[in-house]
C-alpha cells in the first residue's frame, strides 16, 4: 500500500513517462508539442531527427530555428498559430513539406490545441505521418481508373464500328470474329452491300495493336466503305492506298484483304493487299492457298496493274481469312501456332461459326495462359 508523500506515486508517473516516450519513439510518425510561440515542448525522436537534433537538444526551439527551410517554416506558423489561437483541432490530409532526402513530400497532420493543465498557456500536439507513397499510389490507381474507363469508352466505340451481324445469303454460310490484344485493336472486318444482291468483305490488320492502331482501322474501314462500293477492287484499293499514306505516319502500314461475292454465280473475286496466308478449303480436303497481290496500304503499292483473283466456291467449299495474330500465337515453347494448326481446326465439318469456334479455341488451348500478343480476327464463307 502506496503511503501518502512517499513519492512513489511520482515515481509511478515517471515511469509510465518514460514508457510512453519509449513507445511514442518507436512509431514512424512525428509525435511532437509546441506552445503559442511555436516553441518545441516537446518531439519523439522520428520529428527531431528530422530536423537534425535530439529529442533532448529540440525542446525550446522555435520550429523557425530549426527548419532549414525558411519558405517552409514561415508556412506552417502561418497556418498553425492561428489554429492554436482558435483552439479547434484540425486534421489536414495532403500538407506539403520537404522530405529528409530534399523530395516533396506530404503530411497527413492532426494539430489538436489544448491548454497546459497547469499553466493554462496554450499548446499544440502535433501528430503528422508521410503519406506521400499513399497518395501517389491512390492518384496512380486513380489515374488507372479513368484510363480503364476511356479504354472501355473506346472498346465499346471501336465494337460499334463493326457490323451487327454477317450478310445472310442464300446458299452461303459466313462468321466473323475479331477479338483485340487490348482494350482496342488494329483488326477489323466489314460487310458492304452492292447492287444486284453482291457484297464486299473486306479484313484488315493494321500494325500492332491499342488506341493507335485502332483509329488507323477506323479510319482505313470508313475509306473502305466509300471507294469499294463506287469501283472494281483494284481501283479501291489504288485509292484507298493513297488516302492511306497521306494519313498514315511513316512506318506504318494495313494489310486489306477485299473480297466481292457473287452469290447468284457462285463466284468471288480476291484482292490483297500484303494480307495472307488466306486459304480455300475444298470440299474435297484439298487446299488453294490464295495469292498475296500487292504490297500493304500507306507504303505504296506496287507499280504493276493489280488484278485481282476471281475463284469459284463449289457447295462444301470454305474460304478461311484470319489476321496473323492467330497464326503466329506462341505457347509456353515459344512455337507458332501455325498455318496448318488452324486449317485442321477450320476443315473439321461444320457450320461456319462451328469452324470459327473451333479455331479461337485451339489457338486458345495452345497459347495457354499467356495473353495474346497481337489482335485476333479471322472471316470465314462457306458454300452450303
Amino acid at each position: 500500500m502506496t503511503k501518502a508523500g512517499d513519492g512513489s506515486g511520482r515515481a509511478g508517473d515517471d515511469e509510465r513517462l518514460e514508457l510512453m516516450g519509449t513507445l511514442l519513439d518507436r512509431i514512424p510518425d512525428f509525435f511532437y508539442v509546441h506552445n503559442a510561440e511555436m516553441r518545441f515542448q516537446y518531439a519523439n525522436r522520428a520529428a527531431a531527427e528530422y530536423f537534425g537534433h535530439t529529442k533532448e537538444s529540440i525542446v525550446g526551439l522555435r520550429h523557425r530555428d530549426v527548419d532549414g527551410d525558411a519558405d517552409q517554416s514561415e508556412f506552417y506558423e502561418e497556418m498553425l498559430i492561428p489554429i492554436i489561437e482558435r483552439g479547434d483541432p484540425v486534421t489536414t490530409d495532403d500538407l506539403p513539406y520537404i522530405r529528409s532526402d530534399g523530395s516533396a513530400g506530404l503530411l497527413q497532420a492532426n494539430i489538436i490545441p489544448f491548454d497546459d493543465p497547469k499553466t493554462g498557456e496554450r499548446m499544440m500536439l502535433g501528430i503528422s505521418r508521410d503519406v506521400t507513397s499513399d497518395r501517389r499510389l491512390a492518384d496512380e490507381l486513380a489515374s488507372r481508373a479513368a484510363m480503364e474507363r476511356e479504354l472501355s469508352i473506346a472498346r465499346r466505340v471501336q465494337s460499334s464500328l463493326l457490323p451487327k451481324d454477317v450478310p445472310f445469303l442464300a446458299g452461303y454460310d459466313i462468321a466473323a470474329r475479331c477479338e483485340p490484344a487490348e482494350f482496342v485493336g488494329g483488326d477489323f472486318y466489314d460487310f458492304i452491300a452492292l447492287p444486284d444482291d453482291r457484297w464486299i468483305a473486306l479484313l484488315g490488320d493494321v500494325t500492332g495493336h491499342g488506341i493507335g492502331s485502332a483509329l488507323i482501322a477506323a479510319v482505313c474501314r470508313s475509306f473502305g466503305r466509300v471507294l469499294f462500293p463506287q469501283q472494281d477492287l483494284p481501283t479501291a484499293m489504288r485509292e484507298l492506298d493513297t488516302l492511306m499514306r497521306a494519313d498514315v505516319q511513316l512506318g506504318s502500314f494495313v494489310t486489306l484483304a477485299a473480297i466481292e461475292l457473287d452469290p447468284a454465280a457462285g463466284r468471288l473475286k480476291y484482292l490483297s493487299a500484303g494480307h495472307g496466308p488466306v486459304q480455300v478449303l475444298r470440299v474435297d480436303g484439298a487446299l488453294e492457298t490464295l495469292p498475296t497481290h500487292t504490297t500493304p496500304l500507306a507504303l505504296g503499292l506496287a507499280e504493276d496493274v493489280l488484278e485481282s483473283t476471281e475463284i469459284a466456291l463449289g457447295e462444301g467449299d470454305c474460304l478461311v481469312v484470319p489476321t496473323d495474330g492467330l497464326i503466329e500465337s506462341h505457347n509456353a515453347s515459344g512455337e507458332q501456332f501455325g498455318v496448318d494448326r488452324l486449317l485442321r481446326a477450320a476443315a473439321i465439318d461444320g457450320v461456319s461459326a462451328e469452324r470459327m469456334d473451333r479455331c479461337f479455341a485451339e489457338e486458345s488451348a495452345w497459347r495457354g495462359d499467356a495473353s495474346p500478343d497481337d489482335d485476333r480476327t479471322m472471316v470465314i464463307i462457306s458454300r452450303l
